[in-house]
C-alpha cells in the first residue's frame, strides 16, 4: 500500500521523469493504467508523487511505459 508522502525529492523527481515517459509515449493516464494492470487512481499518485509507492508498483508502470527501473532512476 502506498504511503503518503511530504515531498521528497526522490519521490517528485521519480514522478516527474514517469510523467515525462508517459507524455513522450503519448498515452493518457486511463491508457498507462490499463497498460500497468493498475488502478486509475493509483497510478495518478504515483505520477503526481503524493504518494511513496513500492517499488513493485513503480516497477509495473515502467514496463507498461516499455522502459526498467535503471533507466528510470538514471541520474536521480
Amino acid at each position: 500500500m502506498a504511503k503518503k508522502v511530504k515531498d521528497t525529492k526522490l519521490t517528485k523527481a521519480v514522478a516527474l521523469r514517469l510523467q515525462k515517459l508517459r507524455q513522450d509515449k503519448g498515452l493518457t493516464l486511463e491508457q498507462l493504467s490499463f497498460e500497468a494492470d493498475m488502478e486509475l487512481t493509483q497510478v495518478h499518485r504515483v505520477l503526481n508523487g503524493t504518494h511513496d509507492s513500492q517499488l513493485t508498483t513503480i516497477d509495473k508502470i515502467v514496463k507498461a511505459l516499455d522502459t526498467n527501473l535503471s533507466e528510470l532512476l538514471k541520474g536521480l
